[in-house]
């Protein structure tokens, strides 16, 4: 599992691992998502210190924002259902990469 950034405080790192734990163990993310998964635990650091209502906002806005494009919400965890795919031989077990994509082991390969 990837280590949280240097760039995140106390707050940020432990909601890193509440995060991107599941995230690795479900195969959801690439080595690619790291940047972003950053960016969302800052904004989750920000909304955790910020002193008056509109920066809670806006942090809780951006940290929104990221995470719906990996499930974070019931509609966003639906849509991500819906686009998975099948692994070929077993109709039950869902996979988030094409063939291709699990063929070649290139960027899109999720933590080992």
């Amino acid at each position: 599992m990837p280590k949280p950034p240097n760039s995140l405080g106390e707050k940020g790192k432990i909601h890193w691992e509440f995060i991107v734990k599941p995230l690795v163990q479900s195969r959801v993310i690439s080595k690619m998502d790291l940047p972003l998964l950053e960016m969302a635990c800052k904004a989750f650091e920000s909304w955790e210190e910020a002193d008056d209502e509109d920066a809670r906002r806006k942090s809780s806005a951006e940290y929104l924002r990221i995470m719906k494009e990996y499930g974070a919400t019931p509609r966003s965890r639906q849509s991500l259902a819906t686009k998975a795919k099948p692994i070929k031989g077993n109709e039950k077990t869902v996979s988030k990469k094409s063939k291709s994509e699990t063929d070649e082991g290139d960027i899109f390969e999720a933590f080992d």
